[in-house]
């Protein structure tokens, strides 16, 4: 009962067949197939994996609810009221203002949201540049409301240097002047 032993061969099979299976790939007899770059749909290379030298790309942040909510109110914003696009110093109290303006247009919108968005778009670059040109605040329908006092104009000027400050790279600061390390006595 003892069987003989297969034996595995490692011999490739003779391709008689040179035919092409499409433009991309070639056949050829015992050799791998041709797939040439130029052939690759373009989508597929969008896909390929980054080479392993590749710095790793940063993950997207998606936005939370009250984030997306800021977004979305600021497009409105700017799409309604010509001085909230233009970046002009808006009035002292505009808060209520734009509360009475969202509650007109059925859109719910807590303060905290509302204050995000206040607060971004008055700590912009644009807007406190505004300032310090204007002389007058105004209300969302474009009237005068006010004037800009000379305080609130040095503290956009202070702003805007300290936004200049953190765009800036950081120069090497020199350091405390280093001693001699004492020679060892031997």
């Amino acid at each position: 009962m003892d069987k003989e032993k297969k034996t595995l061969s490692l011999k490739p099979k003779l391709a008689l067949n040179t035919d092409t299976d499409s433009e991309s790939t070639v056949k050829r007899p015992n050799k791998r197939r041709v797939i040439r770059r130029e052939d690759i749909v373009a989508e597929r290379l969008a896909t390929a994996r980054p080479p392993r030298n590749a710095p790793p790309r940063r993950p997207v942040k998606k936005l939370t609810p009250a984030e997306q909510q800021a977004v979305d109110l600021t497009a409105e914003l700017a799409d309604n009221f010509p001085i909230w696009e233009q970046h002009k110093p808006l009035a002292i109290g505009i808060e209520e203002a734009l509360q009475q303006h969202f509650d007109q247009v059925q859109i719910p919108v807590s303060k905290r949201v509302l204050h995000r968005v206040l607060w971004h778009h008055t700590h912009q670059k644009e807007y406190l540049q505004q300032i310090l040109i204007e002389n007058q605040r105004y209300s969302l329908d474009g009237q005068a409301m006010g004037e800009i006092k000379a305080s609130e104009k040095e503290h956009a000027q202070r702003t805007l240097d300290e936004i200049a400050l953190a765009q800036t790279p950081k120069a090497r600061r020199p350091g405390p002047a280093k001693r001699p390390s004492p020679r060892p006595r031997y």
